[in-house]
């Protein structure tokens, strides 16, 4: 019975992780086609989430590969290029292995 129950709540952990890769997946917020209205709140949202995530990240193996990509984006998000600028800040945060606030912001509505 004991093998039963593990085998049934395995199965439903492994379709609830399944599904929630979807769900992710489906919402990447930031987007080439995206408006700059949209893409210009994107780049603050990201320098929000990328300024709380900085304390903690600094000095890890990955670091200076996403704080040099979220400079490029910050840079194009204040020269007028905010799409541009929010992809790069949306992949230096994955790049921390942080899936970014405008994901979040569009799972939840």
């Amino acid at each position: 019975m004991l093998d039963r129950t593990r085998a049934v709540l395995t199965a439903s952990a492994m379709s609830l992780a399944i599904a929630s890769g979807f769900a992710v997946s489906a919402h990447a917020a930031v987007s080439a086609n995206m408006s700059k209205g949209d893409a210009q709140n994107a780049c603050t949202t990201l320098t929000k989430q990328f300024n709380f995530l900085e304390p903690t990240k600094k000095g890890l193996p990955y670091w200076k590969d996403a704080q040099s990509k979220f400079q490029a984006g910050k840079k194009a998000c204040d020269n007028g290029d905010p799409v541009k600028g929010a992809t790069a800040m949306d992949q230096s945060i994955r790049d921390m292995y942080v899936v970014p606030d405008t994901d979040r912001k569009s799972e939840n509505g």
